[in-house]
């Protein structure tokens, strides 16, 4: 058909004669057409994406100066264009993750499309700034109360804002407790703003020196305790209280610094909402600690205790399952679809409630991905025409979507789903709540030797002073000189393979406490 085909083409010298002359070659020839296509799509998302945010920010500003003293007005137009900024950007990280997934693509490839998740993520944060200030402004802001995994939520974190921290070379370090409890119940990406603001704060004044991350969990008054140390340029005391203030950034010896202003501001707001408290300890020239004390519930089960680590779902055991996604937009119903067939799942499109209503006496989904906001008619009306219905009000309903605007209405939609999510789509918590509605048990890949359970039973350890030199980088948890023993370790002897891989596990888990117990062996 004259159409253009990416390959993957790739040879070796099978045979050679006596004199080293090649006698036969084997090759493979890998059509990565669709992947390509993916990439190609995704780069159209993201430049999408940087154009939206371009021009809604020059709207902002314009909106800014002609209504400065409009700010309900200006907080309900923030509000509504949550949705259309969340499409493009719920492409991004949906599709992202998936082709990470495939088997045929390099390490590299990995890497670089971890990175570009990672940065979807932080346009996201950017994004989450805006809005939850404008929330916060018109009181609409609430939590969502969820089980969350507090070592994974702490990796995500740390993670996202190492590379920050390397680029200006930053000795970078976490410092938990051992007693921190596995599974809590918060708000998690309130929780993670809360964080990933505080420790962006410190990287962005901070040229030289060291970043410290500390969390602690005070057990009898269930208390989290999240502190950042950094050695940066510092806050005089006339100056501190003016920090936490919208769109004010500190004007000492840096005059501009990058973000929205909103950091800080919106940190401290919302450990009020959790009825928390927020510290400043600070010094001109010596640097500066934040320190935030959260009341959270500790949970000692959940769940999510099979979904903790990331490997990939291939699909799930029994009858094959119908599932109906009910949505407008064609971006968010092609990832959809991407996640789900593959799987095993049958699945069928919806543009509107109306539509979906004609389809469900035929089509009889086991479950229904419902966005709210569609013409014709929306996901509420969807909702109240089924629950109202004998027929039809057994149907089970995860709502999907980026906003709902006013408070009344969005509890009502929730009310009527049995479960809800937001978008960009986290494929772990979509995957969490379908488990539990369907009541199916999910098919996993192999999980990789290096991730296994338990440490390798036969082992060589390397000499005194090399696991003294670990003990000491993961007593103060520099995470980033003990990969570098490792990595000299691996190079020097192979004897020592199986030592590096459990250390390695340990470290890409940020997991000193486990470091610590292993080398006391």
């Amino acid at each position: 058909d004259n159409s253009i085909r990416w390959i993957d083409a790739r040879a070796d010298v099978a045979q050679r004669d006596a004199n080293g002359f090649a006698l036969s070659m084997t090759g493979t020839l890998i059509d990565i057409t669709e992947r390509k296509k993916a990439e190609q799509e995704l780069e159209q998302y993201r430049n999408q994406l940087e154009t939206l945010v371009t021009t809604r920010t020059t709207e902002l500003l314009i909106a800014k100066e002609q209504a400065e003293g409009a700010n309900l007005a200006k907080s309900e137009f923030l509000s509504n264009m949550s949705h259309e900024l969340r499409t493009p950007l719920n492409a991004i990280l949906g599709f992202s993750k998936l082709i990470r997934y495939q088997k045929n693509i390099t390490d590299v490839q990995k890497d670089q499309l971890t990175t570009v998740h990672q940065c979807g993520e932080h346009l996201l944060s950017l994004i989450n700034d805006i809005l939850d200030m404008s929330k916060i402004e018109a009181h609409k802001s609430e939590l969502i109360i969820s089980e969350v995994s507090l070592p994974e939520m702490l990796s995500t974190v740390f993670n996202i804002q190492k590379v920050k921290a390397d680029e200006k070379d930053l000795e970078y370090v976490l410092e938990k407790k051992a007693s921190l409890p596995h599974y809590i119940k918060g708000d998690e990406r309130k929780l993670k703003q809360i964080m990933l603001n505080l420790i962006n704060n410190a990287i962005k004044f901070t040229d030289e020196g060291k970043i410290t991350i500390r969390v602690d969990f005070n057990d009898p008054e269930s208390t989290f305790i999240f502190e950042v140390e950094d050695t940066g340029i510092g806050i005089p005391v006339e100056k501190q209280e003016e920090v936490f203030e919208p769109f004010m950034q500190h004007t000492g010896k840096k005059l501009f610094a990058e973000g929205t202003g909103l950091g800080l501001s919106i940190t401290k707001k919302l450990i009020e909402m959790m009825d928390g408290t927020l510290s400043l300890t600070s010094e001109p020239d010596k640097g500066s600690i934040f320190r935030a004390e959260i009341p959270i519930k500790q949970i000692a089960d959940t769940a999510l205790e099979s979904m903790k680590n990331e490997v990939k779902i291939l699909g799930y055991k029994g009858e094959r399952k119908k599932i109906l996604i009910v949505d407008d937009n064609n971006t968010n119903v092609s990832l959809l679809i991407s996640i789900l067939e593959p799987m095993g799942f049958i699945v069928e499109i919806a543009e509107n409630g109306f539509n979906a209503l004609q389809k469900l006496p035929t089509f009889k989904p086991n479950l229904v991905l419902l966005d709210y906001r569609m013409p014709v008619m929306d996901g509420l009306e969807f909702l109240e025409q089924i629950r109202q219905n004998d027929e039809l009000n057994h149907i089970n309903v995860i709502g999907i979507s980026a906003t709902v605007h006013h408070k009344e209405i969005k509890q009502h939609f929730h009310d009527l789903c049995n479960d809800f999510i937001p978008k960009p789509i986290d494929t772990t918590l979509l995957f969490g709540k379908m488990q539990k509605i369907l009541q199916i048990d999910w098919v996993h890949e192999s999980i990789p030797e290096e991730l296994g359970a338990a440490p390798s039973t036969e082992l060589v350890f390397p000499g005194k002073e090399v696991v003294l030199a670990i003990t000491e980088n993961a007593e103060i948890g520099n995470f980033m000189g003990m990969m570098e023993i490792i990595e000299n370790l691996e190079n020097e002897n192979t004897n020592f393979i199986n030592f590096c891989n459990n250390i390695k596990r340990y470290i890409k888990n940020y997991d000193r406490d486990s470091i610590l117990r292993f080398l006391e062996k």
